[in-house]
């Protein structure tokens, strides 16, 4: 037998989904025939796989003691290197500053150093989380590759569905600094486009109208922090409107003022800057913006997390 205490970052979860993730070897026609026939119980009594967990519920798992030793998955999260750059830390959030040329999660499940895998391993070694609970580190928006700057994740479940709505009710505001080629003649502007990316590609089109139904808005605002007439180099702040993959990169590019370091979406008349490992575009604050819906994150209200310094 099994005893299971939830805490705080599981509850609001299912049981059914909570035991698949706590043994993801058991088969799903396994786990609710336990449930059925009561091998799995919730405060010692049955429950229906629909139950939602409640912080402090004890969960009984009467089954074969093997069954509790069968193969598990390879933990890569502990293969990552154990260097972690925290800008912001409390009990449901962290903010790190990720670094260029650190992928923040993958896919295809193949490498063991990603962001995700860094904030698993950070976690575990301050014993805030571990594979028994069900909840996994949440990234609540990502980085490109070769893309530096702030990244939130959530700690816990109700935090993460909570400040996902945020961002998509645009109640978090998401800046960014870049250095790009050429003056503009307007240093503070909205700009809008509409943006596509083909299914099985990995480069987004930019137009300036709607060509067809693939097509999605995108919007930012840009301002110019300083221009560089020596080197005819603006230093921008960007505010996302809408975030979607490359677009500040492939936007910029369609303005006829692509990032400097930029390899990927740089027109033929810019001569690609070599200098540069990679593109010179920062996450550099998080404003949070709430304006409705109070939740047990209201103490975030207002807060601004900024990099104290700008390396390009």
């Amino acid at each position: 037998m099994k005893i299971i205490k939830i805490n705080d970052s599981d509850c609001g979860i299912r049981i059914d989904k909570f035991i698949s993730k706590l043994f993801p070897y058991w088969k799903k026609n396994f786990i609710f025939q336990t449930l059925r026939t009561k091998k799995i119980k919730v405060n010692k009594k049955k429950c229906l796989p629909s139950y939602h967990l409640n912080s402090n519920d004890l969960i009984y798992i009467y089954v074969n003691e093997k069954k509790f030793h069968e193969q598990k998955t390879t933990q890569k999260w502990k293969l990552a290197k154990n260097v972690i750059d925290i800008v912001y830390e409390d009990r449901n959030l962290l903010i790190v500053n990720k670094p260029a040329k650190l992928v923040v999660i993958d896919q295809k499940d193949q490498k063991n150093d990603t962001l995700i895998n860094r904030v698993k391993l950070y976690l575990y070694k301050k014993k805030e989380w571990d594979e028994t609970k069900l909840f996994t580190p949440c990234l609540l928006h990502r980085l490109d590759t070769n893309t530096k700057g702030l990244i939130m994740i959530a700690k816990n479940y109700q935090t993460a569905r909570i400040l996902s709505e945020k961002i998509k009710n645009h109640e978090i505001d998401k800046y960014y600094q870049c250095l790009v080629y050429g003056k503009f003649n307007i240093v503070n502007q909205e700009v809008k486009a509409f943006w596509f990316k083909p299914k099985n590609g990995n480069f987004v089109k930019i137009a300036k109208t709607k060509i067809n139904a693939n097509y999605l808005p995108i919007a930012m605002i840009y301002r110019v922090i300083n221009y560089d007439k020596s080197k005819n180099i603006s230093h921008l702040e960007i505010k996302l409107i809408t975030g979607r993959t490359h677009q500040i990169r492939a936007h910029l590019n369609f303005l006829n003022h692509p990032i400097i370091g930029e390899q990927k979406y740089v027109k033929k008349e810019f001569k690609k800057n070599t200098k540069y490992k990679s593109q010179c575009l920062i996450a550099t604050k998080i404003h949070f913006n709430f304006k409705n819906s109070p939740t047990f994150l209201d103490y975030l209200k207002t807060k601004i997390i900024s990099l104290k310094k700008i390396i390009f």
